[in-house]
């Protein structure tokens, strides 16, 4: 039976980074997915929502999380936040240097409120290309952000 080490990260709110070593053993494709997806919504307790953080990195949070009462901001966030490298189709292992951006990213981030604790929805009233737009501009300084850790 085939067998993949992940190497993931994990942060939970108030608290530094982790890294996380699994071992996944699997019959075929899809149940290897399905015992990535499943540890996922363990650590992230809850249904998973992929969000891109720079590079290849990417980042799984909760997706329910602020409609439940439990959970704490966590980098502009609510609850745990999985990091994962995801240049390919599985939820990839993390490099050596992923994991320097990340806890750099983390600790720049730590303080950043989730944006529902804020103001309503940004976007509501935007038109379909000034959104498309404004998702632009700050993908680019996102990447820009995350090139300079």
């Amino acid at each position: 039976m085939p067998k993949v080490r992940l190497r993931w990260a994990a942060k939970k709110p108030g608290q530094p980074v982790d890294e996380l070593t699994f071992d996944i053993e699997y019959k075929n494709d899809d149940e290897r997915s399905e015992k990535e997806l499943k540890l996922a919504q363990q650590l992230v307790q809850g249904y998973v929502e992929v969000i891109w953080i720079g590079g290849n990195v990417k980042a799984i949070v909760n997706e329910e999380a602020m409609f439940r009462e439990n959970m704490r901001p966590n980098c502009g966030f609510l609850g745990n936040i999985v990091f994962f490298r995801g240049d390919s189709e599985w939820f990839g292992s993390l490099t050596d240097e992923d994991m320097r951006k990340i806890k750099a990213w983390t600790v720049t981030h730590d303080s950043d409120v989730h944006p529902g604790d804020v103001a309503p929805q940004v976007f509501f009233g935007q038109a379909a290309e000034e959104y498309r737009k404004s998702l632009e501009a700050a993908q680019k300084l996102q990447q820009q952000e995350w090139e300079s850790f």
